[in-house]
Parts: C-alpha cells; sequence; structure tokens
C-alpha cells in the first residue's frame, strides 16, 4: 500500500473500532459476525490491510453503517437522504433488489430470472391489450 492507502486504511479502520466498541463487542464476536478472521478484522482496525467490498457491503446490511461514514467519515442528515431517494425514485427498490438478489444462490437467481422475465412478459402484453381497447378500463 502506498502512505495515501495507509492514511485512508487507518482512518477506516478507527472508524470500525469505534463502532465495534460502541456495541461492546470483543474482536471475536465482531469477526464473526462479519464472517471473517479476527486476525483480519485487527488488521482492518490497525490500518494494516484495506477492507473488502463485501466486508464493507456486510457493515452496511448487518449494522446500518453508511459507505460515506466508513469510507470518509461523513453522513447525511436524514432530510438530505430523503431528499436524494425524492430525486431518485426508483433507487430504493433498485437497491433493496441488489441486497436480495447478491444473498441468492444460483439456483435461486435463475429461479429470480424466470418469475421476473414471465411476469414482466404477461404485465406488458396486458397494457398493450389496455391501449387497443381504451373501454376494457371502463
Amino acid at each position: 500500500m502506498n502512505n495515501n492507502e495507509v492514511s485512508a486504511s487507518l482512518t477506516v479502520g478507527q472508524r470500525i473500532r469505534k463502532e465495534r466498541r460502541l456495541r461492546g463487542m470483543t474482536q471475536a464476536e465482531f469477526s464473526h459476525l462479519l464472517g471473517i478472521s479476527v486476525s483480519y478484522l485487527g488488521a482492518i482496525e490497525r490500518g494494516e490491510r484495506g477492507i473488502s467490498s463485501s466486508v464493507m457491503g456486510l457493515l452496511h446490511e448487518q449494522l446500518g453503517l453508511s459507505y460515506d461514514y466508513l469510507l470518509d467519515g461523513t453522513t447525511l442528515n436524514d432530510y438530505s437522504i430523503q431528499q436524494y431517494l425524492r430525486e431518485t425514485p426508483h433507487y430504493g427498490i433498485r437497491h433493496n433488489l441488489d441486497v436480495i438478489l447478491g444473498a441468492c444462490s444460483n439456483q435461486e437467481l435463475e429461479n429470480c430470472y424466470d418469475m421476473l422475465h414471465t411476469y414482466l412478459i404477461h404485465s406488458r402484453r396486458r397494457k398493450r391489450r389496455k391501449g387497443k381497447n381504451p373501454s376494457s378500463e371502463q
């Protein structure tokens, strides 16, 4: 790691240590929650190792820590978050789908794809039929 990466890792590691301690958890308990080794957690907290995107995702999903907070210590207040979501109405839905699908096995992903694809085909056909026959909406 270069010097910039080391200082960024230290900052991320310090935030993770702070959050772990606020929850009254040992490194063993916290690492078990995240599914990582105690030595890896310790190295992250000390800034000796960078944090993987999957561990950042777990910190976000399991503990509600925002990526902004983990990376640079900034947090959005509730008003800013609500304003952002109003500006991008489908963001929350897409994010939730990403989270759900990210936890699926390959077989579950195939099943989800098949169901969604079938739903969209039927939904679009229904819309086309309604568009051709305006009296069907009465």
